[in-house]
């Protein structure tokens, strides 16, 4: 069995067993591993495949630090949705509050040179963002309290 069938095998098996959809693995990511992915934490064996006494195929997750800086390195347009939401979702679980943080982070796994200009106003931008709907969010008015004002008026 040569290794891409195998590959594709393993990869239908972890698909069934995960209840995974059918597009979930994509060798796309290959173009944005990091030098510095086998530093301490940055990667964790998920499984090994066919078995752990027998593997062929290993299969690791990234941290979510790691995640954060694939994802950012790889933002295509700000426009898409799906990856503007991971990102977010990743700085608030990792608990940033400005885009120097995510640069830095971002930093830690690519060298600067990788790091476009795009990637950097992209990252600000979602920071910027991120931060004026959380402000939004805190100055909303109370809504209760807002109904007893109108009720007291109305008399």
């Amino acid at each position: 069995m040569s290794d891409q069938v195998f590959v594709k095998e393993a990869a239908k098996k972890v698909t069934t067993e995960l209840d995974l959809p059918e597009n979930w693995i994509n060798d796309g990511v290959k173009g944005y591993i990091s030098a510095k992915q086998n530093e301490p934490g940055a990667i964790t064996l998920f499984r090994s495949y066919p078995s752990e006494d027998n593997s062929v195929l290993r299969v690791f997750v990234p941290s979510k630090e790691y995640l954060l800086a694939m994802k950012c390195l790889a933002m295509r347009d700000l426009k898409d949705s799906e990856d503007i939401n991971d990102i977010n979702n990743l700085i608030s679980d990792l608990k940033f509050t400005n885009s120097k943080e995510v640069i830095n982070l971002v930093s830690k796994f690519y060298p600067d040179n990788l790091i476009l200009p795009k990637v950097k106003f992209g990252i600000e931008e979602i920071i910027e963002k991120s931060n004026l709907e959380s402000q939004l969010e805190q100055n909303k008015p109370d809504i209760a309290h807002s109904e007893t004002i109108k009720r007291k008026f109305r008399r």
